[in-house]
């Protein structure tokens, strides 16, 4: 007979939760981890990915000289990308906001390239509700078409979701990317102006078929026409570069013609000379610093 006066042990029952990949976007520290960046340095993130993308799409599918334009407001809260590309199509911006996968056209190759972080536009949509805490929006304007990416939390599950309003743009050319940045970071985004200018005037040095211009409040600090207008870099189509893999399936790549080459810090647009030994070019490679 059992003593009644004993009871059972307890025991700990484990349940399995189920997360949204999302969450890993929409958060200051997710953010920081998919972009390497802390959240002071977003302004140059956002710049650098945009117009990254903006000169890779002139140059391999238009097949023209880049035209880009860069505008900051910050009373209106606002980082304006627009270029002179073929407008990115509406599928694509569905696959941006599906967030259980990485789509880039440019990960699976060695190759020159300005990126292949895969998932670029997914964090750019997601900074500013990331910064805001509540709510965040992005506009991507292309062939007719506005869409009005909202990022919010859903007040039932408290978890973010991501909506996607359509509506009529006049941009019929090109792709023109409005970043909404939110009032209570505004102060960030004031902080960055002079590194900001620095960095976006910066890209027409090794872009020269480039034609830029860059207006922070109402104010032009850079108006620079290409200087060689049928300059144009290594396409992925094209013939197989100097870069490939070597035996042990690591990148290799043969020494430059050039004396050196150079690394950028994103934040300071510094160049740092180094020598262009096969090592120096692989760490290079390595962190996509061209």
């Amino acid at each position: 007979m059992s003593d009644p006066r004993k009871r059972p042990t307890p025991t700990l029952r484990r349940v399995t939760f189920k997360t949204s990949r999302l969450a890993e976007f929409c958060g200051e520290k997710e953010l920081t981890a998919q972009t390497g960046h802390a959240r002071e340095d977003w302004p140059f993130v956002i710049l650098k990915e945009l117009v990254d993308n903006a000169l890779d799409v002139a140059e391999e599918e238009a097949e023209t000289g880049p035209e880009i334009s860069v505008e900051v407001s910050t009373e209106r809260g606002e980082i304006i990308v627009a270029d002179n590309g073929p407008g990115i199509p509406a599928e694509t911006v569905e696959g941006i906001l599906d967030y259980t996968s990485r789509v880039s056209s440019r990960e699976a190759y060695v190759s020159p390239t300005r990126g292949a972080q895969g998932n670029a536009l997914k964090t750019i949509v997601a900074m500013p509700f990331a910064l805001d805490g509540t709510r965040g929006i992005t506009v991507i304007e292309a062939r007719g078409t506005a869409h009005r990416i909202v990022f919010e939390m859903d007040p039932v599950r408290r978890e973010p979701r991501v909506l996607c309003e359509n509506s009529s743009s006049p941009v019929q050319n090109g792709t023109r990317i409005t970043v909404h940045w939110p009032s209570s970071a505004c102060s960030l985004l004031e902080t960055a102006k002079g590194q900001f200018v620095q960095m976006a005037g910066d890209f027409t040095t090794f872009n020269p078929h480039l034609t830029l211009s860059v207006i922070w409040n109402d104010d032009r600090f850079v108006d620079m026409p290409a200087t060689e207008p049928g300059w144009r870099k290594w396409r992925a189509r094209d013939p197989t570069s100097a870069i490939g893999m070597t035996p042990s399936g690591s990148a290799g790549i043969w020494p430059p013609t050039s004396p050196a080459t150079k690394t950028w810090d994103i934040r300071g647009a510094r160049s740092v000379s180094s020598s262009p030994s096969s090592a120096g070019w692989r760490e290079a490679i390595s962190r996509k610093q061209y």
